[in-house]
């Protein structure tokens, strides 16, 4: 009798996730974006790129409806992309499919989505304390780039400050990607809505973040000790 092939294991959960992540990503992206994962990693067809690709159609989608003023449509296809985004890279991993070229087209889909889904919505938007927050995350994304580049150990030293949800690691401090995803994805729809209490909520995001990149910035520019 011919040997039985043993199938191959799939990669466990753990080893397409990042070891520690944004703590909206953690919660409210990746619960669906895994299972999508699992489900497309099923059709070969289906590569990494082309769902980085569509992500950045549904960016460019999400940042015309926030121009033409449907301010729901765009908080909604903003979301969609969040979801792409953590999709590629997953499937990537767990059909090892990594690429150069994935890489490169994510970074710049990231970069053209934090221009033009900010803009979009100040568009849309007219909320002074809403445009003062997207204003000051755009500068501090800007910086961020470069600062990032000249101080590539600072993530690493950061993941002492964690917090567990739905037993992952995420960073206790916001990260820019949960205040983009609270300031695009979230706000909006509240600001929109005539709800006294969507509204302070919508306010209460909006300067807290203004808090929060002010502070940001200015530990960016300032000189750092030992340097």
């Amino acid at each position: 009798m011919a040997a039985k092939t043993r199938k191959e294991a799939p990669p466990k959960t753990e080893n397409i996730l990042k070891s520690v992540d944004s703590a909206t990503t953690v919660a409210l992206v990746d619960p669906i974006a895994i299972k999508i994962t699992y489900i497309l990693a099923k059709i070969k067809i289906i590569h990494p790129n082309i769902i980085t690709i569509t992500g950045g159609i549904t960016t460019i989608l999400a940042a015309y409806s926030f121009v033409k003023g449907n301010i729901f449509a765009g908080s909604l296809l903003w979301y969609i992309t969040y979801l792409l985004d953590c999709i590629d890279g997953k499937l990537a991993r767990l059909t090892d499919r990594v690429s150069k070229l994935g890489g490169i087209l994510d970074e710049t889909i990231d970069n053209i989505g934090a221009i033009i889904i900010p803009t979009s919505a100040m568009v849309a938007i007219n909320n002074p304390t809403f445009r003062v927050a997207s204003t000051l995350w755009v500068l501090n994304y800007l910086i961020s780039i470069i600062w990032e580049r000249k101080n590539r150990n600072t993530r690493k030293a950061s993941r002492a400050h964690t917090i567990k949800i739905f037993g992952r690691r995420a960073y206790l401090i916001p990260t820019r990607y949960d205040r983009n995803f609270l300031l695009y994805i979230v706000a909006p729809p509240l600001i929109a809505s005539r709800s006294i209490v969507a509204q302070i909520m919508a306010q209460t995001i909006s300067i807290a973040i203004i808090g929060i990149e002010i502070a940001s910035i200015i530990i960016k520019i300032m000189p750092q000790r030992g340097k």
